[in-house]
Order: structure tokens, then C-alpha cells, then sequence
């Protein structure tokens, strides 16, 4: 369903730039100044608009294969509480971090950077065999991962655009963290 979303609005966004009806990034993109300004929506819909064609497909697989894993764990609902978590923690670093930077921020990367935490988080102790490599445990594999993801934000997109992205991840570890430790409290 989060897949589908984001190929509904990716279609919707090819659509007004091709047509030149409507651009969607003047509308749903984030940016601190149009935040402060009262368009407050825009916290979440950001995730929702495609950067590129690539990052787009990039994006979608690790959010099929990530979502799909976390999916058959929890309930949709709980699904798209941690997707919606993620979202907001990313949102509100990008309007504190770029309070009066007009610069859009767009784009589902953090929400699969989101997920691939959550998927490390959940799957830490489970191992995974790699030919020539030998075994390693998913919590390192996904620790090895969101390292090589926040470098690679950074060298494209900055250091101030990987903080950002990172901020969502550590939203969606202390989100888990938080859960589990309501879950262990239980009697």
C-alpha cells in the first residue's frame, strides 16, 4: 500500500510536469520557510514526491523488500505508524536543521532508510550467509548499510541533507526502542 502510494503520486507529479498543468513539489515539498509559514501539511507529504526516476526505483525496492519483511511482523496499521513516525522525525529535523533554507527537501529515501533500521532493529540476531564473506548478523548487515547509505547521502546531497536522513532513523530506533521497553513492562 506505501509502494502504491508513492507511485500514485510519482504518476500524479510525471503527469503536471509533462502537461505543465501543476507541479506538486510547490506543493507538498518541504521546506522551513513555507513550514513557519503555515503550510504544515507539507511534514508528511514530502516523503510522498519522487527526486529522480532512479532514486524512485531505488527507493521502491528497499521499500518492498524492507516493508514487505516488517509487514509480515505487524499489522499494516502499525506498519504505517512507524512509516508516519519516520516522516515526521525526518520533517521536523529538516525544519530546524533548514529553518530559513527556501531549498524543497523531497523524496521517500528516508522512510526506506527508516525501514531498513527498523529491519535491523527487529532482525538484529538473525544470521545471513553471503558466498565468499562468510555469515554476519542482520543488525550489522543493516548497521553496515545505513553507514554506506549516510555517506552516499552526503557525497549527493550533502552533509546537511545526511543529518537529516539520519534523524529520521534514530526517530524510528527510539520509536522501537520505546515500544519494546512498553512491551517488556508489561507483567
Amino acid at each position: 500500500v506505501v509502494l502504491g502510494l508513492l507511485s500514485a503520486v510519482a504518476l500524479a507529479t510525471a503527469i503536471g510536469i509533462f502537461s505543465g498543468l501543476f507541479d506538486l513539489n510547490r506543493w507538498l515539498a518541504l521546506s522551513g520557510p513555507a513550514f513557519w509559514g503555515g503550510q504544515v501539511w507539507r511534514i508528511v507529504t514530502y516523503v510522498l514526491l519522487p527526486v529522480s526516476l532512479l532514486t524512485f526505483l531505488m527507493n521502491g525496492v528497499m521499500i518492498t523488500l524492507w516493508g514487505g519483511s516488517l509487514e509480515r511482523n505487524w499489522a499494516r496499521r502499525e506498519l504505517w505508524l512507524y512509516c508516519l513516525v519516520v516522516t515526521l522525525g525526518t520533517g521536523a529535523a529538516q525544519i530546524l536543521l533548514q529553518a530559513f533554507m527556501p531549498s524543497p527537501f523531497a523524496g521517500s529515501a528516508p522512510m526506506a532508510y527508516g525501514l531498513l533500521v527498523a529491519w535491523g532493529f527487529l532482525f538484529r540476531y538473525e544470521r545471513i550467509s553471503f558466498i565468499g564473506i562468510g555469515e554476519m548478523t542482520i543488525g550489522l548487515l543493516a548497521l553496515l548499510a545505513g553507514a554506506l547509505n549516510f555517506i552516499l547521502i552526503w557525497f549527493s546531497a550533502g552533509l546537511s541533507n545526511a543529518v537529516i536522513a539520519l534523524a529520521g532513523g534514530l526517530t524510528g530506533l527510539a520509536y522501537l526502542w520505546a515500544q519494546m521497553k512498553i512491551i517488556m513492562g508489561r507483567e
